[in-house]
Order: structure tokens, then sequence, then C-alpha cells
């Protein structure tokens, strides 16, 4: 199973515990900004690829660093730092709204939001237990990025490997030639990349 897949079961089995118009994983960038990765529920498709700065949103920050899950308020969406996706979407102020870190091997990911049209905010059990879910996704999500990882460096592996017993091959055809001076620079040119190793 790739992440993209392993986000979207993720996402599809949150709505067991929380139901939602919206689930969305967002994961952070090179540059501080979260990004969304993987969206589901029926306003998904408006969302795709959306991109939040976290110098606009310190209580998004906030979740990141303190590792706690937190249920939008009302009064946060009118006075807050606003909705992550004012601008994208067209939800009431006070929609059911929860935002969740991502955290693994003591590194923050992103985050998951639940967005619901429905004005009533999520209840504190249904965030905690989602809370607890989202470490669990978040562990999933470490682990498929770094198989992800292990893969490439294997096939980047496997490809240095390919192109040796090519250059090997080359210095085989040298070694036989019936020059004595092409032997000798074939046999140093073979040598030179263990010296090298070394």
């Amino acid at each position: 199973m790739d992440t993209d897949d392993l986000l979207r079961r993720g996402l599809d089995w949150v709505a067991r515990i929380a139901p939602y118009d919206l689930a969305a994983v967002f994961t952070l960038d090179e540059d501080s900004r979260l990004v969304v990765r993987a969206a589901r529920g029926h306003l998904a498709s408006q969302v795709r690829g959306h991109r939040i700065d976290l110098a606009n949103f310190p209580t998004l920050r906030e979740a990141l660093e303190t590792r706690r899950a937190r249920a939008f308020t009302e009064d946060d969406h009118r006075h807050g730092d606003g909705d992550p996706f004012d601008g994208v979407l067209d939800l009431s102020p006070g929609h059911a709204c929860m935002v969740v870190p991502l955290h693994a091997a003591g590194r923050s990911l992103g985050l998951l939001t639940l967005d619901r049209a429905h004005c009533e905010s999520y209840p504190q059990a249904v965030v905690d237990q989602v809370e607890t879910y989202g470490q669990i996704l978040g562990l999933a999500l470490d682990n498929s990025d770094r198989r992800v990882a292990l893969e490439h460096l294997r096939a980047e592996e496997l490809e240095r490997a390919r192109e040796s017993d090519e250059v090997a091959a080359g210095y085989g055809v040298l070694e036989r030639s019936v020059s004595p001076a092409v032997r000798a620079v074939a046999a140093r040119a073979r040598r030179r990349p263990h010296r090298n190793a070394e």
C-alpha cells in the first residue's frame, strides 16, 4: 500500500469516530507551509493542493508544538486565526472544526483537519479519541515515508551496481587487448576505485 492509499483509508476510517464533510491531511514542506496531501468527503475536490503559511496561523503552530488536538469554536473562527480553509470553502464561523497534530519519531509531520458544515463543536471526548487516532496515523505515515525512502535508496544502489558491472565488463575487453600498454591502463583503472573507496 502506498502512502496516498494509506492516507485515504485512514481518513475513511476516522469517519467512524468523527463524522465530517471534509477530512484533510496536511504535511509540512521545507518552507514550513502546510500542504494538503490527502482529502476525503464531499468537499475534498475543492481543497486539493491547498497551502497554508504557518506564520498566519498561530493556533495551528501551537497544535504542532504541543501535539494536542483541539476543536475550533465560533469565536476562534470569527476573532482568532480564522479557518484553515478560509478563501477556499464557504463554511460558517460556527461550523464543527477540529485540528489534530500528526507526529512520529520526535518530529512533526503535519495536521489532520476535520470540518463539518453542521454548526456544533466536536465534543471533547471525540477530540480526545481522534487525537489518539492521529498518533497512530502519524506513526503509519512516518513508517510509509521511510519505506518509500528505503525503496528509492535500494533502486539507486541497484543502478550503481549495474553501472559498475558495465564498467567492469568494459575493463575486461581492454584487459584482453593485444597491446600491453592498453592492458596496463585497464588494470590501473580497475584498481583506482578500490583505492578511492579506502
